[in-house]
């Protein structure tokens, strides 16, 4: 056989020997790392397990103190929660009737009612200014009594405008001002 290995040794070129002992290495190096990765996984559970022993604890009986405490706050939550859920239904059907009772109220539309009769107040006070200006015109020497009453009546008008924005607050639920 020697003599057959010489023949291949000489065929074989010296590219093709370094080619075939690349490859050799390339397969050793792999199985050297696949080994070492054993080995340092085989001593990091070796040394874990160590470890876990040396305490002598047996970790179970503490893991069921823990899930008996868990259980125990869960029930006393549930117990919780089905109080919260029956004092929530009686709230909820008696918001049902506040709103009822708001929405069917006189007062929105007693609102709405008392700033339709300021608007009336205010068109009424500006035509009887106008009659009161037409009627100065006609009769000479009413100038006086045209002021004074002028005066009057545009003091009613302004109380007239803030009593209707009074009640426009009130409407869409502002913070009311005082009158003046």
């Amino acid at each position: 056989m020697s003599a057959h290995d010489q023949e291949e040794d000489q065929t074989l070129s010296e590219v093709q020997r370094i080619q075939m002992l690349e490859k050799s290495m390339s397969l050793n190096r792999i199985i050297l790392l696949f080994l070492a990765i054993l080995a340092i996984v085989s001593l990091s559970v070796s040394i874990t397990w160590v470890l876990l022993s040396a305490t002598g604890e047996d970790p179970t009986p503490r893991l069921q103190e823990q899930i008996s405490a868990l259980q125990e706050e869960n029930a006393a939550l549930k117990a919780d929660l089905a109080a919260l859920k029956d004092q929530i239904e009686p709230v909820s059907s008696e918001l049902a009737k506040l709103r009822g009772l708001v929405q069917n109220s006189s007062a929105p539309a007693f609102q709405a009612l008392l700033i339709e009769q300021e608007k009336s107040i205010q068109e009424f006070l500006k035509a009887l200014k106008t009659g009161m200006y037409d009627l100065a015109r006609m009769v000479p020497g009413s100038r006086t009594w045209l002021d004074i009453y002028g005066q009057q009546m545009d003091n009613a008008l302004r109380q007239s405008i803030g009593r209707m924005r009074q009640l426009q607050r009130l409407k869409t639920g502002e913070e009311t001002l005082p009158l003046n």
